[in-house]
Order: structure tokens, then C-alpha cells, then sequence
């Protein structure tokens, strides 16, 4: 049996599953005599009440029940968790998705009448019960109870959970900076290299597009084998040269909101990664490399490159490499320019992450309410996330509009959860105390700061598409999409089919697996939402 046509036919099976679930919870709502209205006095009289019955026993804080996305961190005994409880006075009672089919659970504990006092999700759910009439207005809450949350998340974070007008959720944003940054324009992940083989072979790391191909060239003259090793048909470090990302899937091209598989500068990529394959610079096991063989080959010395390498995963590796080498290090590349004279673009990217809201179930909306507000204060989520200053971490640079914040071990460790319920701050500064993280190793750190030195050498853009992933057709097509055209351009520079040629054969086939209709649809939004 054709495989494409299983994998078409479950996508299929699970579209309708979670439509049947959909139709179930509005009309479980409408059943209920749960109708959704726009009119603002219809909210303002749902608020009041609601207020009424949670101020009667307002010196007694109320245990707050929570569904929020799968986990594997023990919430009830994570130290953070904890913490954001004492300081806020709320304790929550945790209910978790699970790690597969996550969004029919969610639809069907929803209509099922179940109740939660607010949910932790992403935008994509959010985007269905949102749909689907689920969630109560929360417009008139948030101003009378949660300034801090009002103040912090962005104009564009409220337009992914407003809908005419009214809010339905609070989401909370990550990634972006301010250009005040010293950091504005970072990147944490590119091409990783091995520092032992710059010494032994006395090279430097690459620049340019030309740089990189010699490069490895180079260490395969010397050493044998593939230098390059990975399983992605992307190298982020390549594509910014080209002016793209794979984690930007849609650019602004002269006002219109261009797909990345429709760039040209895409073919050029291709031509390039088929080169690099067809050369023997580049593992010709790529198709079916995995996680683990891909590490042990970079470790042992069978490759010294790799593909698409983070720079927080230095702290997972530098202790088996420097068993063998002492002084190793790992460089990640995160720019690779195309040419000399052609500066590589790198986008900002802001995300709304997650999506807190507020099921029409909830017996405690405005302590709930109350509870995002507290846990939103800059003194306690700085607290919360970083800890006692002197005591797990230390600041420089005080002054700066970003200070920079560096922890102190082992007292640090005790504050890197990274599941904890956080609060809803400006985005610029939570990413800010985020590097404090990537320097609790050394190696890491010192990598992040050289990877990063030369921010000033490239053309920094906004980019503003993850906004969008809340919409149907978004959570309709976007994932089936996005598998695909890896898979494509992973077969093609294995095959090495004709560049334009793949290219063209590919959106073909996208633009009939629902690319068309999302395009058409992402162009609407984005003259809407810049």
C-alpha cells in the first residue's frame, strides 16, 4: 500500500475526529444555555457575579484546578512550582494532557462538563475551544484585577486571544528582543564544530558560503569519512545567508507575506546542500541518521561538523568529548554569509508560546485572574526564575537597559525549571534573564558570547509569523505541511533532482495539501495584524 496514502489517511482521520469533537462541545453549549455574546454587558454581568461569589471568601485563597500541556516534571514536587505558590498564595491542583493526541483530550474534557479554573495551552488549542464558544470573556477581569499582566504582554501577544474586541486568554510571548540589547539579533543554534580539529588542521572557522565548502573539504582530505554529519535537510547557519530560516516560515516581500517553500532563494540552498552530499562532504546517511548515531559520530571523531547544532546542547556533550580531548571545545556557527559582500539576514522572532484562559466551567475566574496578575510583579518573577541575588545569581552592567544576570552554582540549579507557571512579562526582558541560564556552564556560556560577538555584521529583521499559528487553517494544515516539505527537500538532496525542478514539484503538491488555502488565508491575517 502506498505509504503516502497512510499517512494522508490518518492526518484525515484525525481532522475528523477533532471536528466530531468540536461539534460536540459547541453544541454541549448551546445545550447548556452557554451562548456566546459579544455584547460587552452581557460579560460585565457574568464578571459580577462571579465576583461576588469569590469576594465572600476572599481571606481564604481557593486551590486552583489547572489543565495545562503535557509534562514531564512533577509539578507537585517541583521547587518553582512551589515557590510561585508561597509567594502568590495560590496553590494549583495539576491536570496534564497527554504527551500524544493532546487536542482530542482537551475537546473532549471540555464538552464532557469537566471542570478546570483555567487551562495552559498553545496557541493552536487555544484556537479551537476559542472557536468553538469553550472559553468566557475575560476582558473586564483583566483590567479591574490584572494590571501587570495588561502592561506587559504586547499589542500584537492580545491579538492572537481577542476576538472582536474582547479578550478569551492571556499569551504569554518568548524569543524577541529590543534593539537596547546587546544581544539583539542572537542565535543559539548553526553549524557545530569541533575547536580540536581547527588546532590539529590549523583552519579557521568559515565565513562565506565558498569558506565552508574548502572548510570541509579540508578535514575530508585530511581525516576521511563525511565531516558533516546531521539528519536535517537544514543548516540554519546557510539558509541566513541566503536571507532565510527554517524557523521563519513566512517572509515579507514587498508587503505580501511570502511561504518559505515559494523563496527563491530556496533553490539556491538546495543546489548548495546537493553539492556538499553529492561531494561526500555532507553524510550520506542523512535520511535515516538519528539523534544518538549523530552525537556518537561527532563525539568519536567519524565527523567534525554537524547540522542545525543548539548551543544549549553544549552542556549535554562537552563532558564526552573532552574525554577524549581535554581541551576541546564546541563553536557553533549561527551565519554563514553568501558571499563576501552579502550580509546574512537574521530574524527576531517572537512567539506567543503558550496561551493561558479561562474555561466557561472555572468556579474561580477571578482568582484565577488575580493569581496571573501576582505572578506577572518583575520583583517576583525575577525571584521565581533567577532566585536570591548573592546568593544564585549575580548582575553587571547594572545600568544597562539589559543588565546582564549570571548564576551562581550550585544555588542556580535549584531555579531551572522550565515548567513551572511563570508570569506574563515583557518579552524583551524575560529573554534577557534567559541568558543566565545558557551561562551555568562554562563552555556553553563563553560559546554563546562568541557566537554572538558580532551582532552589528547583519541585517536584523522582526519577524511576526508565529503569531499566526492560532488560526483553523494553521492548525489545520501547518504540521502535515511543514513534515512534508523536510521530507521533500531531504529526498531531493539525497537524489539529487534538478533544484528548480524539486522546488516546483514541491509546492505543486503543498499548495494541494492545503497550502493554497493557507497562504490565501496568511495574507489576510498579516495585512490585518502588522
Amino acid at each position: 500500500m502506498n505509504k503516502n496514502f497512510i499517512r494522508k489517511d490518518g492526518i484525515m482521520m484525525r481532522k475528523v475526529l477533532t471536528l466530531l469533537i468540536i461539534t460536540l462541545l459547541v453544541t454541549s453549549f448551546i445545550t447548556a444555555g452557554c451562548t456566546v455574546s459579544e455584547k460587552p454587558s452581557a460579560t460585565q454581568d457574568s464578571t459580577t457575579e462571579a465576583a461576588s461569589e469569590e469576594t465572600s471568601a476572599k481571606e481564604e485563597k481557593p486551590v486552583l484546578k489547572v489543565l495545562g500541556t503535557y509534562t514531564s516534571t512533577n509539578l507537585d514536587e517541583d521547587f518553582v512550582s512551589n515557590l510561585i505558590a508561597e509567594k502568590t498564595g495560590y496553590k494549583l491542583e495539576y491536570h496534564l494532557l497527554p504527551e500524544q493526541n493532546a487536542d482530542q483530550k482537551l475537546m473532549l474534557e471540555i464538552s464532557s462538563g469537566e471542570y478546570y479554573d483555567f487551562l495552559k495551552i498553545t496557541p493552536t488549542q487555544f484556537g479551537l475551544l476559542n472557536s468553538s464558544g469553550a472559553l468566557l470573556d475575560i476582558t473586564d477581569l483583566l483590567h479591574e484585577y490584572a494590571p501587570n499582566v495588561m502592561k506587559h504582554v504586547s499589542e500584537y501577544g492580545w491579538k492572537v486571544t481577542t476576538t472582536n474586541g474582547r479578550i478569551y486568554g492571556i499569551p504569554r510571548e518568548a524569543n524577541g528582543l529590543t534593539e537596547e540589547s546587546r544581544f539583539y539579533g542572537f542565535k543559539n543554534n548553526g553549524l557545530g564544530v569541533r575547536s580540536d580539529i581547527l588546532t590539529e588542521l590549523d583552519l579557521e572557522l568559515p565565513t562565506t558560503m565558498d569558506e565552508l565548502y574548502e572548510f570541509l573539504a579540508k578535514i575530508k582530505n585530511a581525516k576521511g569519512g563525511y565531516p558533516l554529519t546531521g539528519s536535517s535537510p537544514y543548516e540554519p547557519s546557510v539558509l541566513r545567508g541566503l536571507g532565510l530560516d527554517n524557523a521563519v516560515e513566512w517572509y515579507d516581500v514587498n508587503g505580501d507575506y511570502v511561504p518559505f517553500i515559494k523563496m527563491p532563494a530556496l533553490v539556491d540552498y538546495l543546489a548548495y546542500m546537493q553539492k556538499l552530499y553529492k561531494d561526500e562532504l555532507l553524510d550520506n546517511e542523512l535520511p535515516i541518521n538519528k539523534d544518538e548515531n549523530i552525537k556518537e559520530k561527532f563525539i568519536n571523531g567519524k565527523s567534525w561538523a554537524r547540522i542545525n547544532y543548539s548551543i544549549v546542547s553544549i552542556q549535554n556533550d562537552i563532558g564526552a568529548l573532552k574525554e577524549n580531548n581535554p581541551d576541546a571545545l564546541i563553536h557553533v556557527i549561527t551565519k554563514i554569509k553568501k558571499d563576501p559582500d552579502t550580509l546574512p539576514v537574521i530574524y527576531d522572532q517572537t512567539i506567543a508560546e503558550v496561551v493561558e484562559c479561562v474555561p466557561k466551567s472555572s468556579k474561580y475566574p477571578v482568582d484565577y485572574v488575580k493569581y496571573a496578575n501576582l505572578r506577572s510583579d518583575l520583583d517576583l518573577y525575577l525571584s521565581v526564575y533567577l532566585g536570591i541575588e548573592g546568593v544564585s545569581y549575580y548582575v553587571e552592567n547594572k545600568d544597562a537597559p539589559y543588565p546582564d544576570y549570571y548564576p551562581i552554582l550550585p544555588e542556580f540549579n535549584k531555579y531551572g525549571s522550565g515548567q513551572a507557571y511563570y508570569g506574563f512579562v515583557p518579552v524583551g526582558w524575560r529573554q534577557n534573564l534567559w541568558f543566565a541560564r545558557v551561562r551555568k556552564v562554562k563552555e556553553m556560556g563563553d560559546e554563546f558570547e562568541r557566537a554572538n560577538s558580532d551582532l552589528k555584521n547583519q541585517i536584523t529583521l522582526k519577524d511576526l509569523s508565529a503569531y499566526s499559528l492560532g488560526l483553523p487553517e494553521s492548525q489545520k494544515y501547518r504540521a502535515a505541511l511543514n513534515t512534508y516539505i523536510t521530507d521533500e527537500l531531504r529526498k531531493a538532496i539525497v537524489e539529487q533532482t534538478d533544484p528548480q525542478t524539486a522546488i516546483n514539484n514541491i509546492i505543486k503538491e503543498w499548495e494541494k495539501m492545503g497550502g493554497k488555502e493557507l497562504e490565501e488565508v496568511i495574507q489576510k491575517w498579516y495585512k490585518d495584524f502588522k
